[in-house]
């Protein structure tokens, strides 16, 4: 992504957390300890508690293994309630939201803010495979219509797509033109 390059440092974890968590600005910024988990499943997960969670639901987001690196580089608070990203004192409308425009503004990104991180989140795992239920749930949504916004697909994942109907199309033509069904 062009805009690490250009950064400011306290908040490439952040961003980088954020894409693989599909947590909502939020969600992030009021992510304490108590709610890290790092000794279950293959890389630990995080608990969105149903007071911080937008649909005042709580959720359980297993982590990927470079989830589990940025958490691993974060200094640990000794209060279990310590904030996990504490650079930004639990306040989006600081630093973090400033540092991400002007980060954006440097690597010359438009249309981009701290929401389409999530998107491109949803969108990941729907081309990795995973099933609209899954996201649902992974994100927090109340209804899979509000999913299917999220699961924006690239040009060549649409290509692939296509490629495979061609394929299967053309297994199906050569299966009739030798007399199959």
């Amino acid at each position: 992504l062009p805009i690490f390059n250009v950064a400011d440092p306290r908040i490439k974890s952040a961003i980088l957390f954020t894409l693989h968590t599909g947590l909502r600005v939020g969600e992030l910024v009021s992510l304490t300890w108590e709610n890290v988990s790092l000794k279950q499943g293959p890389n630990g997960y995080i608990t969105i508690t149903a007071e911080k969670s937008k649909s005042k639901r709580a959720r359980h987001i297993p982590l990927t293994e470079r989830a589990r690196e940025v958490l691993d580089r974060l200094p640990r608070s000794i209060r279990k309630d310590g904030l996990v990203f504490s650079t930004f004192a639990g306040r989006p409308d600081g630093l973090l939201r400033k540092a991400f425009r002007k980060a954006l503004t440097a690597a010359e990104v438009e249309g981009v803010t701290w929401h389409t991180l999530r998107h491109t989140y949803a969108s990941r795992l729907v081309m990795a495979g995973v099933d609209l239920p899954t996201v649902k749930e992974l994100l927090g949504h109340s209804s899979i219509q509000t999913t299917m916004r999220y699961a924006h697909l690239s040009r060549p994942h649409v290509e692939e797509a296509i490629s495979k109907l061609h394929f299967c199309c053309t297994r199906e033509n050569r299966s009739e033109q030798k007399g199959g069904a």
